[in-house]
C-alpha cells in the first residue's frame, strides 16, 4: 500500500487509538477532498489543496510506523 491510503493506514491498525484517530482523520480531510466537486469555488479550492497533502502526509506516516 502507497501514501495514497493515507489515514487509511491507521484505520486498519490494531491499536483502538489508531483506529478512532484515522476514522477522524479520513472523515475531516475526505469531507475537505469533497467540497470542491460539490461546490466548485475559490474557498472550497483553497480548503482541497491542504486536504490532499494532510492526506498524504498521513499515507506517508501511516507507512513509516507500520500502522
Amino acid at each position: 500500500m502507497g501514501p495514497l491510503w493515507g489515514p487509511l493506514y491507521f484505520v486498519f491498525d490494531s491499536s483502538p487509538a489508531n483506529q478512532i484517530t484515522g476514522m477522524v482523520l479520513v472523515l475531516v480531510l475526505g469531507a475537505g477532498m469533497i467540497a470542491f466537486p460539490l461546490r466548485p469555488n475559490k474557498l472550497t479550492a483553497i480548503v482541497l489543496i491542504p486536504a490532499i497533502v494532510l492526506w498524504l502526509l498521513c499515507g506517508i506516516v501511516g507507512k513509516g510506523i507500520g500502522a
